[in-house]
Formats: C-alpha cells, structure tokens, sequence
C-alpha cells in the first residue's frame, strides 16, 4: 500500500508560514496526531525536508525518508535526492505513507493507491495558504464505508485508486 495522509481546511488549506517563511500548522487536534500515529505505525513515512524541520526529529517506530538535496545523513532518517530515488530503495514490505508537504504531495499523487484526508471544520483565508492537491475524481474515488468522524470539527475521507 502506497498512501498519502493528510489534515485540511475544506478549503484545502494544509498550512501556512510565519514570518520567516518556516512551514506552521494553523491547528492542532491531538486525536488527528493520535489518527496519525496509529494509522502511519510500522511503517515508512516520506517526507519533503520542510516538513522533516517542521517535525524536529525522526517519526519513531517507522522509517523515515526525507527528500531532500541539501540535508545531510543522520542517524534515524535516510536522505533521498527525489520521489522515485525514495520508492527504489524502499523496504518493499512496508507500507508508505507520503506525509508532506504540497510538493510532495502533488508527486506522490502518481504514486498513491490510497489518500486519507482528515477535514477541519471551515474555511481557512490567508495570503500565505498551502493547499493540498487537488484529488482528481477520474483517478481516485471516496470510500464512504471507510470515512470516520474523529469529532465534532474532523472527519477523515479515504479515497482509493480507481486502478
């Protein structure tokens, strides 16, 4: 299974950046970590280095994989140069989740055979919005038996390859 996980606005929003245009995350909702955690658990997490920084540390009890061209090997992550070098030199018997950020998420589109979105209630307005990509209805469906309430202000929807 080749997954992409995903927290958003039903706007699209999936983040913002502060002033030093460092990546935030306009909300925090600790059953949406505790959906993630439990969903990404055991296996390998790929991520864009941004996203790895906004973290500040290795994921545990999954690999992690950082695509990046600058950041150097260090212990708990392996660095890969792009998308394609990450999925060759994957452990095959794991399955990936492509965690962020928008460009890898957009990538990873053609990768993914599963996308589980969890919605924010609302709508976020602001001039320096991330959006997630967005998910073409011709490739991937919704999976009503598998959409969950976390609580009143998430929902996940999970979407399946149409292959």
């Amino acid at each position: 299974m080749i997954g992409i996980i995903a927290c958003c606005s039903y706007n699209g929003v999936i983040g913002s950046t502060d002033l030093n245009g460092n990546p935030i995350i306009p909300w925090d909702y600790p059953e949406d970590m505790k959906h993630f955690s439990k969903t990404t658990a055991n296996s390998t997490v790929i991520m864009g280095r941004k996203t790895h920084e906004g973290i500040g540390r290795a994921l545990p009890g999954r690999d992690n994989v950082i695509i990046s061209s600058t950041l150097p090997q260090t212990s708990g992550i392996r660095v890969c140069n792009s998308i394609p070098a990450a999925m060759t030199s994957r452990d095959k018997s794991k399955d990936v989740w492509f965690i962020g950020g928008a460009a890898i998420y957009r990538e990873a589109m053609a990768y993914a055979n599963k996308i589980v979105l969890t919605l924010v209630q609302g709508l976020i307005v602001d001039p320096k919005a991330i959006y997630f990509p967005w998910v073409n209805p011709v490739a991937f469906y919704i999976v009503p038996e598998e959409t969950i309430r976390l609580s009143d202000k998430l929902q996940v929807i999970t979407y399946h390859n149409r292959d």
